[in-house]
């Protein structure tokens, strides 16, 4: 990872202005060891609207792949919020959506989703919202 400290609230805020028009509950991000082999997880507690997205710190990921794992529990948000729990995991919904945002059939894991240009994108509102957050803070 970046020597730069990602906030990762912001990138998921950063990905739902570019592909859900903020329509996207703004839930919590959290890292957690996962594990190498599990990247990320959605979760959700029942009706009690307790939602959050886990993102593996252990796994080796790049700040890009990260990026890609979070669009892809964002996915999963997306569907809960407009399908409730009844439906498919990865199902028709999901698949739906995640190719609508654009990813690959071969890489549903989100681990090449994130290009130079969405990088840059997400970046830059990344800085910008630190940078609001840190002038009303003072």
């Amino acid at each position: 990872m970046n020597c730069k400290k990602i906030v990762w609230q912001y990138i998921l805020r950063g990905l739902n202005e570019k592909f859900w028009d903020n329509k996207v509950k703004d839930i919590p991000v959290f890292l957690k060891d996962l594990g190498y082999d599990r990247l990320g997880e959605f979760q959700f507690i029942g009706n009690t609207g307790i939602n959050s997205i886990l993102l593996s710190k252990d796994a080796g990921l790049s700040t890009k792949e990260m990026i890609g794992v979070l669009a892809h529990e964002m996915t999963h948000q997306w569907v809960f919020q407009n399908h409730g729990c009844e439906v498919e995991e990865h199902g028709e919904e999901w698949m739906a959506e995640i190719r609508k945002i654009g990813f690959d059939e071969e890489n549903l894991d989100g681990l090449t989703f994130c290009d130079d240009d969405l990088y840059a994108y997400l970046m830059t509102r990344h800085d910008e919202m630190l940078e609001h957050d840190e002038r009303n803070a003072e």
